[in-house]
């Protein structure tokens, strides 16, 4: 399954985590694969209150934890994701309506 899908970014616990691993934002961004501003816009609550799964996922392996444990609602937010039904294609929806 892909990990296509967004999850709140509020709250995390990234601060106490990064800090407690001894990780500057830089330094967490560069093992995360993730752009430096991701990570100061984050901390400075500058975009949305949502973030990439797939970022998620790579910030909590670069901190040797699950996702779930920077960002409570990856849970959540993977679950619903599973349940949600595939949207149907171009090619379906003019089948059905030829139907």
């Amino acid at each position: 399954m892909s990990n296509n899908f967004t999850l709140n970014i509020y709250p995390n616990n990234l601060t106490e985590m990064r800090k407690k691993r001894g990780l500057t934002l830089k330094e967490l961004a560069k093992c995360a694969g993730v752009g430096e501003s991701t990570m100061y816009n984050m901390k400075n609550e500058k975009w949305g209150s949502e973030i990439k799964a797939k970022n998620a996922e790579r910030i909590a392996r670069a901190l040797g934890v699950k996702p779930q444990e920077v960002f409570p609602d990856y849970a959540r937010a993977k679950k619903e994701y599973a349940n949600k039904k595939p949207e149907k294609t171009e090619k379906e929806k003019i089948l059905l309506c030829k139907g």
